[in-house]
This record gives C-alpha cells, structure tokens and sequence, in this order.
C-alpha cells in the first residue's frame, strides 16, 4: 500500500498521526496478547485496516484527527483481538 494509492496530504497526515499512536497501540496490543510478536501483528493489521478505510473514503471526507483517531485505533485493535479468539477457540474446538 503506498502513499499513491492514498493520496499525497491524507496519506502524509495519516501516518504522521500513525506515529503518534504506535507506541500506545503496541503497548495495549501487548497488554492484550500478552506477547510482543503477536501484539506486533494486531497493530499492523489494526493500521492496514485503518489504511482501508481511509482509500475507500471519498477525497473529500475529512481524516479523522485528534482525539478521535487515537480510541478509533484502538476500538479497531481491540476488535481484532476479539475475532483472533474466536478463530482460535473454532479451531481448537473442531480438533477433538
């Protein structure tokens, strides 16, 4: 996923904003999965999905900045670690 694809100001003041929230997302995500490798991959699918989001948005829908962005993140993540249980409770379950 490059900037192209985004489009030059959002892209560039999306992960400007990104930065900001990485390290407090990783340390969530670790708190959640309880391991770094795995906490690693939560936030970079949290922010892929992220990512999504913003290209589907029409040009002239505002990023959301700020305070909104930060929760917003973290609702993604949060979301995300619950369907990785789930997951792994179905595959658990269908291997007896």
């Amino acid at each position: 996923m490059g900037r192209g694809r985004v489009g030059g100001h959002k892209a560039e003041a999306f992960l400007s904003l990104i930065a900001l929230y990485q390290v407090a997302l990783r340390r969530y995500a670790i708190k959640l999965c309880h391991s770094e490798s795995e906490a690693d991959d939560l936030v970079q699918e949290a922010l892929a999905r992220a990512l999504e989001k913003l290209e589907k948005q029409d040009s002239q829908e505002p990023l959301p900045i700020g305070d909104r962005l930060g929760p917003c993140l973290m609702v993604v993540l949060y979301r995300l670690f619950l369907d990785q249980g789930r997951r792994r409770k179905k595959i658990g379950s269908k291997a007896y």
